[in-house]
């Protein structure tokens, strides 16, 4: 007979569970998993939505270069002025205009010492103030030998060939009329000041103002010197009188 053979078994390793109580029955069965189609149409639909954001993202810089690019375009040509409109203006030629935010008038002045505010729309000269003093009846009314408008300013000023700066503040008044926006210019008080005691021409000057009355002169005389005024205005609190200070320096003849 033939020897019969030992088999060891090994034995089947226990695995070590966390929770005792959790080991599965031997003979469990396994229920089959399924999504249910509700969640299956959301996450459909979050798909959807997550690729609709970023193609609207990636749209959406796009727009933003193509704006860029069709604002910038223009930079790279050449500058071409249009005129919007052309007026005739009555009176003697401006050389200082001044207009207002709204583009509705403007106050230029003339080489014969008026100030004028035109209308733009038809050309009509609204109101006009001579920005120099009557002169006596025997006396000769001065020129004006330079008339400038300060940067940044709404003043009008010009030298006189008898040695005086004159100035004169524009102002706008805006109100409305029912649903319409009215504009009127306002011609300030001139402003004149006797820079050159000779009463020599005036070759070169610059002026400027400001809203609380301070005004300040340079001009460059007829023998090369720059002489220098300032005008103070202070008002007293409890009166309400206003009261003048003028100051003055000179330099010594430019080389």
């Amino acid at each position: 007979m033939p020897e019969a053979t030992a088999v060891q078994e090994r034995p089947t390793p226990r695995r070590l569970l966390l929770f005792p109580w959790a080991r599965p029955a031997a003979n469990a069965a396994v229920a089959p998993q399924h999504t249910a189609p509700r969640r299956l149409r959301a996450d459909r639909i979050a798909a959807w939505a997550v690729s609709g954001g970023g193609m609207a993202i990636i749209a959406s810089i796009l727009g933003i270069f193509a704006f860029i690019i069709a604002e910038v375009a223009p930079l790279l040509g050449d500058a071409e002025v249009v005129p919007a409109r052309e007026i005739t203006i009555d009176g003697a030629a401006m050389q200082a205009l001044v207009g207002d935010e709204h583009r509705t008038h403007i106050v230029g002045l003339g080489v014969d010492g008026f100030a004028r505010a035109v209308r733009i729309t038809d050309g009509t000269t609204v109101s006009r103030r001579s920005i120099l003093p009557p002169s006596a009846p025997s006396a000769e009314q001065p020129g004006l030998t330079h008339i400038a408008t300060p940067a940044g300013n709404r003043l009008l000023s010009a030298a006189t060939t008898d040695g005086r700066i004159a100035l004169v503040a524009v102002d706008w008044n805006v109100a409305f009329e029912g649903d319409t926006r009215v504009v009127k210019p306002v011609i300030g008080d001139p402003l004149v000041m006797q820079i050159d005691d000779a009463r020599r021409p005036i070759q070169a000057f610059a002026a400027r103002s400001t809203d609380d009355g301070t005004t300040a002169i340079f001009a460059q005389l007829d023998d090369g010197s720059i002489a220098g005024m300032w005008r103070d205005v202070s008002t007293n609190a409890f009166t309400g009188e206003t009261s003048d200070t003028i100051r003055r320096s000179s330099s010594a003849r430019a080389c």
